[in-house]
């Protein structure tokens, strides 16, 4: 019988391979080992030797931290946020071309610079248990303050593709907190800006399409607020 650890160690295993498009048949041949262990592996019914754990880790080019990095379900202490308590699981919304798509934020343990260390599963296409497909792994932090929740985080295999996630968190408790995702398009790589919405719990259809429309009240806030600026128009 194997640890819960094994197990959660076991579905990154899969979440990271699934995120770098790689077959069972490409990992067991990488590391000489048989398609029938490895799943073993990521079902977490076997152990894994460290050996092995770092091989698996440098194919997918993931630190080994990041597979062996173990998320507590305590929530972690924030000022007037979520009730003074930050979940260790976010949900983030965002729209494109009238859909709607999830991620998720997993927050990991506070470092000795007070900042906590954030890995965010973008565009979840099916998350069971502690294994998520999505179609971006990103690592990075979490700054968090009284009045804002800043995101900075790195794609785990294109260094280049940075976001930047932005709340400002009201005076009062409410199910989402909207904000601003800064980063690059994924079809074509230029940098673009898009509204997103943050909640510590699942939200329904009818909660997105109240929050996430971006409506003539928020352009005339955008302008009178100085959020919005042209400096030079030909």
């Amino acid at each position: 019988m194997t640890t819960n650890f094994s197990s959660k160690v076991g579905a990154k295993i899969r979440t990271y391979r699934k995120a770098r498009k790689i077959s069972l048949s490409e990992l067991s041949v990488q590391i000489s080992k048989s398609k029938g262990t490895i799943s073993k592996y990521e079902a977490g019914s076997i152990a894994i030797d460290i050996m092995t754990l770092y091989e698996i880790a440098l194919f997918l080019q993931v630190d080994i931290a990041k597979l062996v990095e173990y998320v507590d379900n305590e929530p972690i202490n924030s000022p007037k946020i979520f009730d003074n308590k930050l979940p260790s699981r976010l949900y983030m919304y965002h729209s494109h071309h009238q859909k709607y798509y999830t991620s998720i934020i997993n927050l990991g343990r506070k470092q000795e610079n007070g900042n906590i260390a954030t890995t965010l599963y973008y565009k979840i296409a099916e998350s069971e248990a502690a294994s998520i497909k999505c179609t971006n792994i990103y690592h990075g932090t979490l700054v968090c303050s009284a009045t804002h929740l800043n995101f900075s985080l790195t794609n785990f295999h294109n260094k280049a593709d940075i976001l930047y996630l932005l709340f400002h968190i009201p005076m009062e408790i409410t199910e989402a907190y909207p904000g601003m995702l800064l980063g690059l398009q994924n079809s074509n790589m230029r940098p673009a800006s898009t509204k997103v919405l943050l909640s510590h719990n699942p939200l329904g259809k009818s909660c997105l399409e109240r929050n996430l429309k971006f409506s003539h009240k928020d352009w005339r806030k955008l302008k009178t607020g100085s959020y919005f600026t042209i400096n030079e128009l030909q």
